[in-house]
């Protein structure tokens, strides 16, 4: 969302999309939500998430992601990939990730580094 800010309109604005193009978007970004939820029920089912509803808080993640594009300014204190990297921690919480939750996650990307300028509010 940090890179496709122009497109954050779309969800609060789509009453005035075409109706060949609202139901396009709406195809989409349900196909998305079920995607999610689909992941997240799976996981509650291998024992690797715990959240007790699913359906809120695939919902909580996709708004917090959105939300990105309306706040996120390229030249603010954190770039694209950090406040990624912080999603990924929230969204993972957020699921009831066990590892995230007590603080143990093995992440599949590699953690930021401090910096002069930018310094580091997360454990490498």
């Amino acid at each position: 969302m940090a890179h496709r800010r122009s497109l954050v309109f779309l969800d609060t604005d789509i009453r005035s999309l075409e109706p060949k193009n609202r139901a396009r978007y709406v195809a989409l970004r349900d196909y998305l939500q079920h995607m999610l939820l689909d992941t997240v029920e799976a996981g509650r089912a291998e024992g690797v998430f715990t959240t007790p509803i699913p359906a809120d808080a695939v919902r909580s993640v996709l708004v917090m992601c959105q939300g990105v594009a309306n706040w996120f300014r390229p030249d603010g204190p954190l770039t694209a990939e950090e406040v990624a990297e912080r999603h990924v921690l929230l969204s993972l919480g957020t699921v009831g990730y066990r590892d995230v939750v007590t603080g143990e996650a093995a992440l599949p990307f590699q953690r930021w580094k401090a910096t002069p300028t930018r310094p580091a509010s997360l454990p490498s």
